[in-house]
């Protein structure tokens, strides 16, 4: 090997380290921003989900009440129409012997 072969190589080798060097921190500036941005991504779905937790227990809870008020309201219609129906049953009508007995 001649010696411009080997002043050829070492040039050509420093040059493919300094473009390694600055691959490898593009690569690793890249990956950095990456996954910050996923992070911050994770985090607001995060957010979001326990907002959505919050939310659906509320609404289970409102459910829950609607369906009490409508047994109770039904249970209060249901107990009038039996007051009604008790009241319309003609009760037999008894009259005073005078003694004591009574008849129908």
């Amino acid at each position: 090997m001649s010696p411009c072969d080997s002043t050829l190589e070492e040039q050509l080798s420093s040059i493919m380290d300094v473009l390694a060097k600055a691959a490898v921190s593009e690569i690793g500036q890249l990956f950095s921003e990456g996954s910050a941005t996923l992070r911050l991504q994770i985090s607001q779905s995060l957010k979001e989900n326990e907002s959505l937790r919050t939310r659906m227990k509320v609404m289970r809870s409102e459910l829950f009440s609607l369906r009490l008020q409508t047994r109770a309201n039904t249970a209060s219609r249901a107990a009038s129409r039996f007051a009604l129906a008790r009241a319309n049953i003609s009760k037999p009508r008894t009259k005073s012997l005078g003694n004591g007995e009574f008849r129908l």
